[in-house]
């Protein structure tokens, strides 16, 4: 009990640590991807505002040829600001979010310094008090704005799909991890099952060897001790009725003596056999049931019939014990509490034995009588030896509706002859 709890308690931390670690991964892809769109959408909305100023700037530049008004120069000066700050804020989003390790991302940052130069030359030009002899300088210098300004929107988109790509590469090295992280949790939680598997597998074929070694002493002792002073009573009896033969009245209780002490003898055998079913060290499994069969048929208002017809398999003396316990389980079952009176029980196969038991009986709630303590202790024992023999089992029943089981295990090379 303690090591299934501890079992189960393993592989609930790796679920509940891989389940941890696959929302955290699922958080910060939802955040980065967020934080990526907004930092992409400031850098556009920050491009568009500078070449936007900058032709504003311009336009307000014309006007104020015309009419020096110190409101216009105080209005050029205002969106050189504002175009210096979108530059400022150009090179703090690229500054901190990328890493400039490549030709291209230079060349974005290269391209806006481009671009501040020739702002710069604006501003220049533009500040210069004598405006009439700076006609031609001016259109230079927008002209040149205009190329650079080209040249840094190729950069910028450059630089999208590049922050684009690496995000996207994250992702992928991410989900990889998360993919081999789930594939380690999974072998380690079926190797955990497994060894829950193997352990109680274990216990139940210990159980059964333990079981199988008591049931062959006690059979000793019982066919050794008793079954002996049985034997010694008749035989002393039968020696008794010799010296009595004209004491009609003592003759008589000495053969009551002799039958009772055959009984006895016959009912200690039934029981040895049940505890040790010696007719399988004389026999083969296929003969074994069916003396199995016939004795039932004799005794028992029931018809059992046997088919070994397509049975081929050769299994370990220790595995015919369990198969031949399993059908005298059964059959044993259907006797106390079935009312069947027709039993019918087939075993084939070769390599992969099948056992097929059926009966006609009253059949049983399956599901009910699991919740029921103490009651199906002989089904739980019949799927406990299946269970032994790493087999499996279906089961078919219900009310007035019969019983079926079919038992299937593999014979492989450790449990053949």
């Amino acid at each position: 009990m303690n090591r299934r709890f501890f079992v189960k308690q393993k592989i609930a931390l790796i679920l509940i640590g891989f389940s941890l670690i696959a929302i955290a991964a699922i958080l910060y892809i939802l955040d980065r991807s967020s934080d990526l769109d907004n930092e992409h959408i400031a850098l556009v909305e920050n491009s568009e505002k500078i070449e936007t100023k900058v032709y504003d700037i311009r336009i307000k530049y014309g006007d104020y040829q015309e009419d020096t008004n110190s409101t216009i120069s105080f209005a050029i000066d205002s969106l050189f600001a504002k175009v210096y700050q979108n530059i400022e804020n150009i090179q703090i989003i690229a500054s901190q979010k990328f890493e400039f390790n490549t030709s291209e991302n230079s060349n974005f940052m290269i391209a806006l310094m481009e671009v501040k130069s020739t702002i710069l030359d604006f501003d220049s030009i533009v500040r210069n008090d004598q405006v009439p002899s700076q006609g031609k300088n001016l259109k230079q210098s927008v002209s040149a704005f205009t190329k650079t300004f080209a040249n840094y929107e190729k950069a910028l988109h450059l630089y999208i799909y590049q922050t684009n790509q690496k995000f996207k590469r994250n992702i992928f090295f991410l989900l990889a991890f998360i993919l081999i992280l789930l594939l380690g949790s999974l072998f380690l939680v079926i190797r955990l099952m497994n060894s829950l598997t193997n352990a109680h597998l274990q216990l139940v074929r210990n159980t059964m060897t333990v079981e199988q070694r008591e049931r062959k002493r006690i059979a000793r002792e019982l066919h050794d001790g008793l079954g002996a002073l049985l034997s010694s009573i008749g035989l002393y009896g039968k020696m008794l009725g010799k010296e009595l033969i004209d004491n009609k009245n003592s003759l008589d209780k000495v053969r009551q003596i002799n039958q009772l002490s055959k009984q006895a003898l016959d009912t200690v055998s039934e029981v040895i056999n049940n505890l040790n079913p010696s007719v399988l060290n004389r026999y083969n499994l296929q003969e074994s049931l069916q003396r199995l069969v016939d004795k039932i048929n004799n005794i028992d208002n029931v018809d059992v019939t046997l088919n070994v017809n397509e049975f081929k398999g050769q299994p370990l003396q220790s595995t015919q014990v369990v198969i031949y316990r399993i059908c005298s389980e059964l059959i044993n079952n259907t006797l106390k509490h079935a009312k069947a009176t027709d039993i019918q029980i087939k075993l084939s196969g070769e390599n992969i034995l099948v056992l097929q038991y059926s009966d006609n009986g009253v059949g049983f709630d399956l599901e009910r009588l699991k919740t029921i303590d103490g009651k199906g202790m002989g089904l739980q024992n019949i799927i406990e030896r299946v269970e032994s023999i790493n087999g499996t089992y279906q089961i078919q029943t219900s009310k007035d509706k019969g019983f079926k089981i079919k038992i299937q295990f593999a014979l492989s090379k450790s449990n053949q002859r």
